[in-house]
């Protein structure tokens, strides 16, 4: 995992971490599944689970893509992208510095 620093023109750097899916399963799932919500909204607004379900593939949260093990991925803005996603929507965003994630 390598921790990489985004910002785009105007706005405030943030952090974001490139890892392969494996990584994305054990140090952000902990070898755990993925918790999958359906919800709608009731008659006054308010959410209201439809169903849940456990999820054992890793997605790509801008396609819906299956990120394989051997996959390149980034975590950041709380959503993880695929390498296709990362690189059409992030790639400009980049600082060119790099450290090791903790």
């Amino acid at each position: 995992m390598v921790r990489v620093v985004l910002q785009s023109d105007g706005e405030p750097a943030t952090f974001g971490q490139l890892m392969f899916g494996a990584e994305f399963v054990k140090h952000v799932r902990g070898n755990k599944p993925g918790q999958m919500t359906v919800t709608s909204l009731d008659d006054h607004g308010h959410p209201t689970v439809l169903f849940a379900m456990d999820v054992e593939d890793v997605v790509c949260d801008g396609c819906n893509t299956v990120v394989a093990p051997h996959d390149p991925c980034l975590l950041a803005y709380n959503r993880l992208s695929c390498w296709t996603c990362a690189t059409r929507y992030f790639l400009g965003s980049l600082v060119p510095t790099l450290t090791e994630a903790e």
